[in-house]
């Protein structure tokens, strides 16, 4: 048995693949589900909203566009879409936010969830069309400034103090994210979640007049299947 099934074995790993999955849904819902394609920027700079500004649109709503997605095609052996059990529960953490995902340009059906069952790595992602790319832009700057960051990582901790089982630890910059698009943002949370610690890999970028979210979640003593640089990358050549 390896190192990290021993550190999980109190747990099975069916039990923490289902609930590491909701638990990273429910994680990104607190933490604005993608930075800047969520967080209207006439709301308090530490605030992160539940309903959508009611003056300012970041996004416009665009039709669904399937090729501005990940596919099992471009992971590795091993990926599978969620099982139906695990996918309804994921609905019920989006349903809340539809409203405002759809305010802010973004179709909950082009949101993409792919879970490796025995890496128990996660990637995830979604596209909105961005309709003010200053705007945009200049939140991605100031997400990556370190006092915002720490000003940040205190409120997401405060949020989740409301759920069991979920810890924030570090929140930090990616700085090799920085090529991707005409403006990017990466950051990695380094979280513990049912006593086993993970990680979380974070972009947000733009491309012309497209924003794109994707991240990958994966056991904080392994590395990923595919980098998110990859992900990112495959993405930003099929806008």
């Amino acid at each position: 048995m390896g190192t990290f099934q021993r550190a999980i074995a109190p747990k099975s790993l069916a039990f923490i693949r289902k609930f590491m999955t909701i638990q990273f849904f429910s994680l990104l819902r607190w933490t604005g589900f993608g930075l800047a394609l969520l967080m209207p920027l006439t709301a308090p700079a530490l605030a992160i909203p539940t309903t959508p500004a009611a003056t300012v649109q970041i996004a416009q709503v665009a039709p669904t566009n399937p090729h501005l997605r990940l596919t099992l095609a471009d992971l590795p052996a091993g990926f599978t879409a969620p099982p139906p059990a695990v996918a309804a529960q994921i609905a019920q953490q989006i349903a809340p936010l539809s409203g405002q995902m759809q305010a802010n340009g973004i179709n909950p059906e082009d949101i993409f969830v792919f879970l490796h069952p025995t890496a128990l790595q996660i990637v995830v992602g979604f596209h909105a069309t961005v309709a003010d790319q200053g705007q945009f832009d200049a939140y991605l700057k100031q997400s990556q400034q370190p006092e915002y960051q720490e000003a940040i990582a205190t409120r997401i901790q405060e949020r989740l103090a409301q759920m069991e089982n979920i810890a924030l630890n570090e929140y930090t910059s990616l700085p090799n994210m920085k090529e991707v698009g005409d403006e990017s943002a990466g950051l990695q949370l380094e979280l513990e979640l049912y006593e086993t610690n993970f990680k979380a890999d974070l972009i947000t970028f733009r491309q012309g007049n497209i924003g794109m979210f994707t991240a990958v979640m994966y056991p904080a003593e392994a590395t990923p299947l595919r980098p998110l640089l990859d992900l990112a990358n495959i993405l930003n050549d099929r806008i």
